[in-house]
């Protein structure tokens, strides 16, 4: 398979509004990336629950999860509509890098590269090239940690991806890595990253999976619109019982702070 560079790639953000797309491309192009970059624009899980469902699309226990138990049972599991809808794009984007020359690189709506971004990510795709003698299977630019990864060959940018990794915030795909993710992609059960990194530890030979040292392209807010509550009614986002966890702990701090304020006044008094 032939090689290419690395600003030629295309880059492709998922999101559910306009603005967020323009958000992430305005980001991109300040820190210098030249690659072509284009919106996909996000499946809507929540729209599309009853025809998932009908389509046996998602798995009986994800769809118990989701519906009934108002939990998930793992971490892994898909929490809502909204992570379907998450899982789907990211699905449809592979089926693109499968049909692509050299791959692409998925992004999603909430990632804010850092100034050194494209020299870094360059550099660490190069080096997986040069040591591999062709094109890895998936290079992590973005991600939240990893649960287990090893050095490779003198690799000095980069470690192996043994296992899962939190958080597909931005990532490299080739074609024959596409094709192995599509291999076992349904029915829908876990959320991407656990998926991907299932397919890791199923193929140690054949899925060569590797993470830069450091993530290149962090997360500027904390989920993104596919999946959160602020557009639960389009994207099918929320969390258990419908309330963000994040909103329950910001709001018993400032009822701690209410307290000590109105003790501290009763004690002036």
């Amino acid at each position: 398979m032939s090689v290419c560079a690395f600003n030629t790639l295309p880059v492709r953000v998922i999101s559910l509004h306009p603005e967020e797309y323009d958000t992430v491309n305005k980001a991109f192009r300040n820190t210098g990336f030249t690659n072509p970059i284009s919106r996909f624009v996000a499946v809507n899980g929540q729209e599309r629950q009853v025809q998932l469902k009908e389509d046996g699309i998602v798995s009986i226990r994800a769809l118990c999860e989701i519906d009934k138990m108002k939990t998930r049972e793992a971490h892994s599991s898909i929490p809502s509509w909204g992570g379907v809808g998450c899982y789907l794009s990211h699905e449809a984007l592979w089926r693109e890098a499968a049909a692509s020359p050299h791959g692409l690189l998925v992004a999603e709506a909430d990632v804010s590269p850092l100034p050194d971004a494209l020299s870094k990510a360059t550099a660490a795709f190069d080096e997986v090239i040069k040591a591999l003698g062709g094109l890895p299977e998936v290079l992590y630019i973005g991600f939240s940690f990893s649960l287990d990864s090893q050095s490779f060959q003198g690799v000095t940018t980069c470690k192996r991806t043994m296992n899962r990794m939190m958080g597909t915030l931005c990532y490299y795909v080739s074609p024959v890595g596409a094709k192995l993710l599509l291999k076992r992609s349904r029915p829908v059960e876990v959320q991407v990253d656990s998926y991907m990194g299932y397919c890791f530890i199923l193929n140690p030979d054949t899925f060569r999976a590797f993470h830069m040292i450091d993530s290149v392209i962090p997360q500027k807010a904390w989920g993104t619109s596919i999946q959160t509550k602020r557009v639960e009614d389009l994207a099918g986002g929320g969390y258990e019982n419908g309330h963000n966890p994040f909103d329950k702990i910001v709001a018993f701090l400032f009822g701690c702070l209410f307290i000590l304020l109105v003790i501290r006044l009763r004690s002036i008094v």
